[in-house]
């Protein structure tokens, strides 16, 4: 058995885990991180135009050539999903709904079954909530800004650490290009060693439906409460397990969403 003492403490492995396959998978989470992220896209050298033509491309098997097609019709309806909003408004926000969209997104129910897929109910990802009081109107009194660990069985915010607004938005890729005005953010962190002791080789691809079936349920519950969102991989890992205090040989930062007005 895996013995997790916190999400940050210590993680103990006993010979049940396969040490090898561990080191394999954290060698392929490091390498999508070998590159600093201050130029997203200065690999691409310039090459602008070409990339103009890739977005909302559609891959096209057929070539030109006289295959069979079923054709699909028209449309009947949009689907109505809520446009990414990477800049914000500076209006306070209110506490409760931000209570109310971890609750009913989050939070286990009796069962402890939780409203987002994981295979096999194992919940390996762990989400941690970025708040700044100032940005609340009703921010509980004698609570700090910091990093809050979202306990979903205990339907509770656990502080992991204070910290003013200037190193949140630091470590979270957030400035007055990317994400101005943010109400607050979640990070969405893989608990490496649960998912490889029942899962093996396949933790990490079930971790990554997890996380996108989050981050589409917080979407879909921020619209019915007048939030915007948008998800972002724009942080350096190292930077974040660093100030998130996280044990890197088992905790792995996956993706961050920014909510605001």
């Amino acid at each position: 058995m895996v013995k997790q003492i916190g999400i940050y403490a210590s993680v103990t492995f006993a010979g049940s885990i396969d040490k090898k396959l561990m080191r394999d998978l954290t060698e392929f989470h490091a390498k999508t991180n070998q590159y600093k992220i201050d130029e997203p896209l200065g690999h691409l050298n310039g090459n602008f135009d070409f990339l103009e033509s890739l977005e909302r491309s559609s891959l096209d098997i057929a070539l030109e050539l006289d295959r069979k097609k079923i054709e699909l019709g028209e449309r009947k309806e949009k689907t109505k999903r809520q446009r990414s909003r990477r800049l914000f408004d500076d209006e306070l926000l209110s506490f409760s709904l931000f209570k109310e969209l971890v609750f009913d997104c989050l939070i286990s129910d009796q069962n402890n079954n939780r409203e987002y897929t994981s295979g096999g109910a194992l919940y390996p990802i762990e989400c941690l909530v970025f708040l700044d009081r100032e940005r609340f109107k009703d921010f509980p009194e004698n609570m700090p800004s910091g990093v809050y660990h979202v306990n979903n069985n205990a339907a509770h915010l656990i502080l992991v650490k204070n910290a003013d607004k200037t190193e949140l938005k630091k470590c979270a890729g957030i400035d007055d290009v990317n994400f101005m005005n943010v109400g607050f953010t979640m990070v969405f962190v893989f608990n490496m060693p649960k998912s490889v002791f029942k899962y093996g080789i396949r933790a990490y691809r079930l971790a990554l439906i997890e996380v996108g079936s989050i981050t589409t349920l917080l979407r879909q519950k921020a619209q019915e409460l007048g939030l915007n969102c948008c998800e972002s991989a724009n942080f350096q890992d190292d930077q974040l397990s660093g100030f998130l205090d996280l044990n890197e040989e088992a905790f792995k930062p996956i993706l961050t969403q920014h909510f605001g007005v």
